[in-house]
C-alpha cells in the first residue's frame, strides 16, 4: 500500500504534510515549515541506494501507524459500548527510528546499537526488504518503561493518588 509513496523524499513529504495539515485545519494556515537542519542532508544530495532505504523506512513507519489508527479506533469503539469514552485518555507514542542511537541511517536491528555499534550503510541495505518484518528490530526510543511511566503519572494526576509500582505489565493494560 505504501510502497513507493515516499520515493519523493523527505524534503517534498515535509512540505506535503504541512499542507495536508493546514488543509485539515490542523494547524494554522500561516504555519511555516522549520528550515531542515544542517545535519540531515538533502534529500536530492543522497546517492539511490540511500534513497531507496530510507524511503523503505517511511514507508514502514506509514504502514505501522496506520495499524495503530486501526487498533486505536478499535479501543474507542469498544470504549464507546461500555460507556467509558468521556472517562478515557487515550495517549499515542511513537518513534520513526528518528533517535540519535540509530544514527541518521537508522538501524534494523537495535542490538547493534545495544552493544554500542552504529549499523553499517551496507547492513541496512541488506535488511531493507524485510525493514519492519518480525526478523528486523528497528530501534525505537520510546520503551514500555517510558510508557509505564507516562501512565502511572496520568493516573496519578486524574485520581489523586499515587501508585508507587504499577500493576500492570503494559502502559495499555493499565489505562484501559
Amino acid at each position: 500500500k505504501y510502497n513507493g509513496k515516499f520515493d519523493m523524499g523527505w524534503d517534498n513529504a515535509r512540505e506535503q504534510i504541512l499542507q495536508q495539515q493546514k488543509t485539515l485545519g490542523i494547524i494554522p494556515e500561516n504555519t511555516k515549515l522549520t528550515e531542515r537542519i544542517d545535519a540531515i542532508p538533502a534529500w536530492d544530495s543522497l546517492p539511490d541506494q540511500e534513497k531507496s532505504l530510507y524511503a523503505r523506512q517511511m514507508e514502514v513507519f506509514a504502514a505501522q501507524m496506520e495499524w495503530v489508527d486501526l487498533q486505536i479506533g478499535r479501543v474507542v469503539e469498544e470504549l464507546k459500548r461500555i460507556g467509558e469514552l468521556d472517562n478515557t485518555l487515550i495517549f499515542v507514542t511513537a518513534d520513526n527510528g528518528a533517535s540519535g542511537e540509530g544514527g541518521l541511517a537508522g538501524t534494523f536491528n537495535e542490538t547493534y546499537v545495544l552493544n554500542g555499534l552504529q549499523t553499517p550503510m551496507a547492513a541496512n541495505l541488506r535488511a531493507q526488504e524485510d525493514w519492519g518484518r518480525e526478523n528486523t528490530y528497528p530501534h525505537s526510543v520510546i520503551s514500555s518503561r517510558a510508557n509505564t511511566a507516562v501512565a502511572s503519572k496520568t493516573i496519578s494526576l486524574c485520581t489523586g493518588r499515587t501508585a508507587s509500582k504499577p500493576r500492570a505489565r503494559s502502559a495499555t493494560s493499565i489505562i484501559i
